[in-house]
């Protein structure tokens, strides 16, 4: 095997700067020369790895094969499919991140680890990681994301002021069992599922709930093509949660999918399209003591163009909310927002890029009138001033505040407004260590009488540690506020986790989470905490 992987060696060097020119960076299985290689442990011991990104075709030659094993087939070789721990093999593969120009299902927004009143997974830390590396190489390397030579690259992140993108940071996956995915036609597949059992000593997050055990499944499967130009993502996740008391199943679902267009070098489109199903949590004023189940659809179509001082991105969309359940009034609340919007990005290079944005919202009810006769259709606006920050590979994300006010046609209701808040930051102390804050703000409907809708704040801080390409951990904390206008209630949910994942193979982890939730609210009888631990294994390709 080892007599291959040098025979293959001269065709791989012709190769690689082939594809370099073609698809941008490469990923190399391989090792440093050892006085690269004892140079680089000096300085840092995780820049020692075998796992090797090259982006100049001349540094190809520097990266040598390292001893073969003698489980690999020649397939594995050739293909380089085999996951970047084992250090037995010489793989090479375009090194293909998501599309910086994509927009995803989830954007990295803060629901404060609680899920902001909706009973859904806390999301990935590497959702966020993931989101802010994308912008940064979508502003690096112009609207459309496309590949930029390592030599503009290089420009870019010396620009901002560091070196690289967050994309560089750790993003909380263990490394031993990577995803390689499956290659079908042009499009890659990568499918997880997870499956844990756990114990909580309140399963039906109320006060004085009971304890017991529960099981959750949890499987997902996304799609991306690997077109030369423009991009198109598929994404199908869900969980269930199954109790060990007979209480009714959790259930949630999230589907979407999206478009890229490179349509010139500095005019970019993009479309997506989603559906999301979720259930309230009982104990929000909303739900009124029942679960409810909440259907959102939707849509977004964008265009980007870039000019030499700034950039400027212009929507249109609309969210199609649905509501059913144990509440009567549930039906009132099904409504339609349509939105569109106008966002400028100055192109100035600096660590600091500052953005305003301007909004205008109509929202319909299916129900002109309510129970109890009141008009809750409004027109509205947001605004929003705020600032990229990119430091290269060390801090990168944004933060931004504005104001929003939704303008009820019911006289005797008060205007649903307020100050808006943002922010998404990735902060890479360490090539091992990665914190992430951020913070989010939604306006919610109502049917309560008397109250114009609510205010979700949320907000939320989480730490990953990479103590070896197997062993990975995580720490957390969140916290969400919810205002209802016009009625005086308030709803505080308080969050804390803490993790650990362990590969056992190259598809196989185990996973283990401890998981602290506390609700208060202004209502009385409706504070409760909740104290659970979980533990199961992890599958993905």
């Amino acid at each position: 095997m080892r007599t291959a992987a040098v025979l293959l060696l001269p065709v791989v060097l012709v190769a690689v700067p082939v594809a370099l020119a073609q698809e941008g960076a490469v990923l190399l299985r391989g090792s440093l020369p050892e006085d690269v290689q004892a140079k680089q442990a000096a300085q840092d011991p995780a820049e020692a790895e075998s796992f090797v990104v090259v982006s100049d075709p001349s540094l190809v030659g520097a990266v040598l094969p390292p001893q073969s094993s003698e489980g690999q087939s020649p397939d594995e070789m050739m293909t380089g499919s085999i996951s970047v721990p084992d250090e037995g093999v010489f793989a090479l593969r375009a090194f293909e991140d998501p599309a910086p120009g994509v927009a995803t299902l989830n954007q990295g927004a803060s629901t404060g680890l609680s899920g902001g009143a909706k009973l859904v997974p806390v999301a990935r830390f590497s959702e966020r990681v993931n989101s802010v590396g994308r912008q940064q190489r979508a502003e690096g390397n112009g609207v459309a994301g496309r590949a930029a030579p390592a030599s503009a690259q290089g420009a870019a992140g010396g620009s901002s002021g560091g070196v690289g993108t967050t994309a560089e940071a750790f993003d909380g996956e263990t490394r031993f069992d990577a995803p390689v995915g499956l290659r079908v036609g042009t499009f890659t597949i990568f499918s997880e599922a997870s499956l844990r059992g756990g114990y909580s000593d309140n399963l039906s997050q109320t006060r004085g709930g009971e304890a017991g055990s529960y099981v959750v499944v949890e499987p997902s499967v996304t799609a991306r093509s690997n077109w030369a130009r423009h991009e198109l993502s598929l994404n199908l996740n869900g969980s269930l949660t199954t109790y060990s008391t007979g209480l009714d199943p959790e259930k949630s679902i999230l589907a979407g999918t999206a478009l890229r267009l490179d349509i010139d070098p500095s005019l970019t489109g993009t479309g997506n399209l989603s559906y999301a199903y979720s259930q309230e949590s009982n104990s929000t004023a909303e739900s009124a003591g029942g679960v409810e189940d909440v259907h959102e659809i939707s849509g977004e179509l964008g265009l980007a163009r870039e000019l030499p001082l700034a950039t400027v991105r212009g929507r249109v969309g609309a969210v199609r909310s649905q509501y059913a359940g144990a509440s009567g009034s549930s039906s009132e609340r099904n409504n339609t927002l349509y939105s569109t919007g106008l966002r400028l990005d100055a192109n100035t290079g600096a660590i600091l890029r500052p953005f305003t944005s301007a909004d205008l919202l109509l929202r319909r009810f299916d129900a002109s009138c309510n129970s109890d006769c009141e008009k809750r259709n409004s027109w509205g606006y947001e605004m929003r001033l705020g600032t990229r920050v990119d430091y290269g590979a060390k801090l990168a994300g944004d933060i931004s505040a504005g104001w929003r006010a939704e303008h009820l046609d019911d006289e005797t209701l008060g205007d649903l407004s307020g100050l808006v808040a943002g922010a998404n930051l990735v902060w890479s102390p360490t090539r091992r260590t990665t914190v992430t804050a951020g913070v989010n703000t939604t306006f919610a409907t109502t049917t309560i009488a008397g109250s114009s809708g609510s205010a979700i704040y949320a907000g939320d801080m989480r730490l990953a540690h990479d103590f070896s390409d197997r062993l990975a951990g995580e720490l957390g904390a969140g916290v969400s506020l919810r205002h209802y206008e016009g009625v005086g209630i308030d709803e505080v949910t308080a969050t804390g986790l803490a993790g650990l994942t362990f590969a056992v193979t190259r598809n196989a982890a185990l996973q283990a989470k401890y998981t602290y939730r506390a609700f208060t609210s202004s209502q009385g009888g409706s504070d409760y905490d909740e104290n659970s631990i979980e533990a199961g294994v992890r599958i993905r390709h």
